[in-house]
């Protein structure tokens, strides 16, 4: 008998999240933002890189995180210094993640790296945020292509500036977009707690216990 395969989806709080409810028109200001470790495989050179080809001044960026790899963080500041659209804005506590999604338009995730599961992107979906992600591992698993998001070639900075112009171009296209993710279901904690309690009952009842 072949093995019947589940899978139960990582679960999140919901007590700091909440519906980004923004509507764009066509000039209107598009804040992309990282948040994450500042890290050489979290592909943060990539974005900067990305974003600084972009010519659209109704576009700006946010880098929440910090890391341990001095040397590379100096780096990317001083990548961004050349640019005032770019902001690194420090870490921010859970409780102070309502007010950052909330004042966010996009979510950007450019690891370099197989990530099995991101959780500030399944956090953003949660807000009704698109997420625009590197096309590997879990990230490419999470986001449907036009849909959700937008998927990169993994490192390829000129797609990943394609993306971003493009969007900076016709911002009242994240309407439709944020429309759709409104529909996709990311479980809570207390979901995913639910569903394995279900298994093990059913361990449970068929061996007898």
């Amino acid at each position: 008998k072949e093995l019947e395969i589940e899978t139960i989806h990582h679960g999140l709080s919901y007590k700091t999240i909440s519906k980004n409810t923004r509507v764009y028109e066509k000039e209107s200001m598009i804040t992309a933002c990282y948040a994450g470790s500042l890290s050489v495989h979290k592909g943060v050179h990539v974005l900067l890189e990305a974003f600084k080809k972009t010519q659209r001044e109704n576009l700006r960026l946010r880098i929440y995180g910090w890391g341990f790899d001095k040397r590379y963080v100096e780096l990317l500041r001083k990548a961004a210094k050349v640019d005032k659209r770019i902001e690194f804005c420090g870490v921010f506590s859970e409780e102070e993640a309502t007010e950052v999604y909330r004042d966010i338009d996009l979510m950007i995730v450019p690891s370099v790296c197989y990530e099995t599961y991101s959780m500030v992107l399944h956090e953003a979906l949660a807000c009704n945020i698109p997420v625009v992600a590197s096309n590997a591992g879990g990230m490419a698993e999470a986001i449907v292509h036009g849909e959700s998001g937008f998927l990169f070639e993994l490192g390829n900075p000129n797609q990943l500036t394609e993306i971003l112009e493009m969007i900076a171009a016709d911002p009242g296209a994240l309407n439709d977009m944020k429309a759709k993710i409104n529909h996709r279901f990311v479980p809570s904690v207390e979901q995913e707690a639910v569903s394995y309690e279900r298994i093990y009952a059913d361990v449970g009842r068929s061996i007898g216990v």
